[in-house]
């Protein structure tokens, strides 16, 4: 018996070896987690079943943060020993159940993570996996303490929220305004709430993950696990609601800069059930907007910014185009190529041609045309979004589209070569900007659009006073801070201007106090989210704007149908005859559709990106 014993303990254990899935059956594996407790050793087996048979599978989809990979656990399948990702292994442990086996999908497990063409195989199948589990777990944190707390908050903000909503039916128009954009009112609250509590969960590292996105998107439903207490992971999303129409969380939480608002509300619009959390869900999802969404979270593999997303083009677009099938085998470059001509040509739109531009040696290999998905907001470098509302720049002129298949890193479309190219250039301003910077900018924009001649394009009664208010109002890229349009009234722009002049001079701070003049405010707070890190820049026929700050004397000022703003572009020094994208502009008297409908001097050009 005590020998029996000992040869049992003494028994070599092999290593677990994956048996190939068959691709067209769309086969997965699904994991039986045997039943135990505490620490005991993770027994289980791995299990290949169909997704498209007669008979679904019954399974559990798992949601989780890899961490380190260099930190491995183990677990035993058939008895042989695979290694695991700890967090893999932490999930399995808060997962077992103790009296009965559970079958679950995670994919540290049932994906060979070896197998670069099992992986791009099982993640083009994503979309099915979480959408035809019974339920997906969330791994918030396995190991939290004081949960209690936080599930009383939550339950006091849903039940808050239910009740100011009239039960979720005003949810969406409180949310955002007529054209689907976040309006960001803080209306403020009493309720008594524990912040450190709220803290601690909207800082949990999963909600920096962007495979999560689409994995709480697809899934029927989603339950969180937080310690040893279960939340629903639409009353978390009811949550970031109640903060998004309450407060700013930059306020609300003044000494974190680790809860990226603006992440939890995109996880917020893709991952609502049936898109209630959007005004209109009838509208069709723009791929580019799916794709510049993930920029804010957090992925190892340069390509997961596309591939990662395949789940929710398939859900809120309505297809995913072949172009963007997952391959592992082939180069990230390649792959956002690949992604920004599938949206072009799904969107039929160069609305992503505002994600890209001009990058010195094109260090990564991207052509100009090609938004670098996995570059991260960096509000100490990169300017803010213009405003698209009732902006038109091509008049409405579809998108033409001259590539056929591959793009071979050139993007060719029609559009309006614009005559005169970019003259002279004043450089940005930045949020360390001091005041004499400001008032340098100011006075030097002024300077060259007096001496551009910009007053004949509006046949002025007073030159001085015309140009002086195309100025003012190009400060503020055509959009006042309440978000209405400065060609309605430009007055409102050369008023603001001159009262924020006034406030530097007279008080030598910047208006952000509460007593400040409030035309004052409004002009700065309007002028700072257009003209932080965009030149201001004139042209040799006499138009003013606000471009990239990489834009240089000689590049050219063109309108690509299909754009929504004015497109700088640079001639190739490398390839005659060929431009390379800078970026887009704001170009006062062009925003609405002008150079086609005057006679502009514009010709007509076939244009080859790089």
């Amino acid at each position: 018996m005590a020998r029996r014993l000992l040869d049992k303990v003494l028994k070599p254990v092999h290593q677990y070896h994956y048996q190939p899935l068959t691709a067209p059956a769309h086969e997965i594996r699904v994991l039986i987690l045997e039943p135990g407790s505490g620490r005991q050793t993770l027994r289980c087996a791995l299990q290949t079943v169909p997704l498209g048979g007669e008979s679904p599978p019954d399974y559990e989809t798992t949601s989780y943060v890899w961490g380190n990979a260099s930190l491995t656990g183990e677990v035993y399948i058939d008895d042989m020993i695979l290694g695991i990702p700890v967090s893999a292994q932490k999930v399995l442990f808060r997962a077992r159940l103790p009296e009965r086996p559970r079958t679950l999908w995670i994919d540290a497990i049932c994906i060979n993570q070896k197998d670069s063409a099992e992986r791009s195989q099982q993640v083009a199948l994503m979309s099915r996996i979480y959408s035809m589990s019974r339920c997906n777990l969330i791994f918030l944190s396995v190991e939290k303490h004081g949960a209690a707390s936080l599930v009383a908050n939550v339950d006091a903000i849903v039940t808050d929220l239910a009740r100011s909503t009239d039960q979720y039916r005003k949810l969406s128009e409180m949310l955002f305004d007529p054209h689907n954009n976040w309006k960001h009112t803080s209306t403020g609250s009493n309720l008594s709430l524990d912040r450190q509590a709220l803290l601690d969960l909207f800082t949990c590292e999963w909600f920096s993950r962007l495979w999560v996105v689409q994995e709480v998107a697809l899934a029927p439903q989603n339950v969180c696990i937080y310690g040893e207490a279960r939340i629903l992971f639409i009353d978390i999303l009811r949550a970031i609601a109640w903060f998004s129409l309450n407060f700013r969380t930059e306020r609300w939480f003044p000494t974190s800069p680790h809860v990226n608002f603006a992440r939890l509300e995109f996880m917020l619009r893709w991952a609502g059930a049936d898109r209630i959390y959007s005004l209109d869900p009838m509208i069709r999802v723009k791929s580019i907007h799916i794709l510049e969404s993930m920029r804010f979270f957090n992925a190892t593999d340069a390509r997961d910014y596309v591939f990662g997303t395949l789940g929710i083009h398939d859900k809120l677009s309505g297809a995913v185009s072949s172009m963007l099938t997952p391959d592992y085998s082939v180069l990230y470059p390649e792959v956002y190529e690949r992604a920004a001509l599938a949206a072009i040509t799904s969107d039929k739109s160069l609305a992503g041609l505002g994600l890209a531009g001009y990058r010195s040696g094109h260090i990564d290999e991207l052509p100009s045309w090609v938004p670098r998905f996995n570059k991260p907001i960096n509000k100490a470098h990169d300017p803010n979004p213009l405003s698209p509302l009732g902006t038109s720049a091509d008049g409405g002129r579809p998108l033409q589209l001259h590539n056929t298949g591959n793009s071979n890193g050139v993007l060719t479309v029609s559009g309006l070569l614009l005559p005169g190219p970019v003259s002279q250039v004043v450089s940005s301003l930045r949020q360390e900007s001091s005041l004499f910077d400001f008032i340098t900018f100011i006075s030097s924009s002024l300077s060259i659009a007096h001496e551009s001649s910009l007053s004949t394009q509006f046949n002025p009664t007073t030159a001085a006073i015309d140009t002086d208010t195309a100025v003012a109002t190009t400060f503020q890229a055509g959009v006042h801070l309440d978000g209405t349009r400065a060609a309605s009234d430009p007055s409102k722009s050369i008023l603001g201007l001159q009262h924020f002049l006034s406030y530097l001079i007279t008080n030598r701070k910047f208006p952000w106090d509460a007593d400040a003049d409030p035309i004052a405010v409004q002009y700065y707070r309007s002028m700072i989210n257009a003209c932080y890190h965009r030149n201001f820049f004139s042209t040799d026929t006499g138009h003013i704007g606000l471009g990239p700050k990489n834009i240089s004397p000689c590049d050219k000022v063109t309108i690509l149908y299909g754009g929504t703003f004015p497109v700088i572009l640079r001639p190739s020094e490398k390839y005659s005859g060929d431009y390379e994208v800078v970026g887009v502009a704001y170009v006062h008297g062009l925003m609405a559709g002008e150079a086609l409908e005057s006679d502009s001097g514009g010709e007509e050009v076939i244009f080859r990106l790089r």
